[in-house]
């Protein structure tokens, strides 16, 4: 009854996101139309390795996913961190405000690899600091190399954040004790004044927290995940990079070719379209995220006619067409079970 129960729920939220989707997308038709006319415009070779670095870019992010949590989650393999990384993407960009969709429904296909609460609530913690610190990071090359009317200030004070979370983060996976006896400190207080017995909630915490022993992050470990998490990103300006590059037929370097940009006005015009899409008031930004990217390619050097068709291709491919396969991918894969796993502990890879 519990199964049947769970499965119409999940089938009815997998019919609601699909009636946003039409919704948020009918009054996009002409902008899916004129994306189709240029494809057709555009070697099919080109096309394809658009598509490849944008899924790259979901199979970099699955690989951050499977080496923070492979030593907590005994029913995990890499398909399935893959499998997660494109539903998830299909949940974060459907819906105004998708991330956190995209989160929730992440923990709960996490927890049921055999991942404790605290466990993923730490990966979505660090992924989310790793992710930023990186686009920080681009940001600041951006900036210097370009020199881009970004706020420096703004930028350094994301970077050193970011860089002083994830150290902490870093240091408290390896040192639970640290965290849980301060915890425990401020639960005990807590207790005190609220006239609670001493030890209320104090053996849950303790051993929620101390299951981060299970994480076993070493440093290499750690750097192999910042590593991954830096090529989510620079797989997905690749694919801009060589949106620009079917479009224009020059590939963008260091010097600009006529009406062309610089491989760092990419990486400019990337960032800028990240840091106008983070409100997400529409599905994937749409609206803001184009803007930004048309604005940044014109000013860096192209024009309005080739950037628009760049954008069109980039978009086309990383938001419309990625975005069908996570919801193939979810509709196959999580829809009918649930969240439930169906592998068997030993089928680790």
């Amino acid at each position: 009854m519990q199964a049947s129960k769970r499965k119409i729920i999940t089938w009815t939220i997998s019919l609601f996101a699909l009636l946003c989707i039409y919704i948020a997308f009918r009054k996009q038709l002409g902008f899916i139309e004129e994306g189709i006319a240029t494809l057709g415009q555009v070697s099919p070779l080109k096309i394809l390795l658009v598509f490849l670095f944008i899924a790259l870019a979901l199979v970099a992010m699955a690989e951050v996913m499977y080496l923070l949590l492979e030593n907590g989650a005994p029913r995990m393999r890499r398909r399935d961190t893959t499998r997660l990384s494109f539903a998830a993407n299909a949940w974060a960009t459907t819906l105004p405000g998708g991330p956190a969709f995209a989160a929730v429904f992440s923990f709960h296909v996490q927890r049921s690899w055999g991942a404790s609460v605290v466990l993923s609530s730490w990966f979505i913690v660090l992924s989310g600091v790793l992710s930023s610190m990186w686009l920080a990071v681009l940001g600041l090359l951006g900036v210097f190399l370009l020199g881009a009317h970004l706020s420096l200030a703004s930028l350094f004070s994301t970077l050193a954040l970011m860089f002083a979370v994830a150290a902490a983060v870093f240091y408290i996976s390896r040192n639970p004790e640290f965290l849980a006896h301060g915890v425990i400190a401020l639960i005990t207080r807590f207790n005190k004044l609220t006239r609670a017995p001493a030890n209320r909630w104090v053996d849950t915490v303790r051993h929620q927290i101390l299951q981060l022993r299970s994480v076993e992050l070493s440093p290499t470990r750690f750097s192999l995940a910042a590593f991954w998490s830096l090529m989510n990103w620079v797989f997905d300006i690749l694919g801009l990079w060589a949106s620009v590059w079917a479009i224009t037929g020059s590939l963008p370097w260091l010097e600009p070719e006529p009406d062309s940009t610089t491989l760092v006005g990419v990486v400019l015009a990337f960032v800028t379209a990240k840091i106008a899409g983070t409100a997400q008031v529409t599905p994937g930004g749409l609206g803001t995220v184009e803007a930004a990217l048309v604005g940044t390619l014109v000013a860096t050097g192209m024009t309005a006619t080739t950037a628009t068709g760049a954008v069109i291709i980039y978009r086309l491919i990383s938001f419309i067409a990625i975005t069908v396969i996570g919801w193939v991918i979810y509709v196959i894969h999580y829809a009918r079970s649930g969240f439930k796993p169906t592998r068997r502990l030993s089928s680790k890879s």
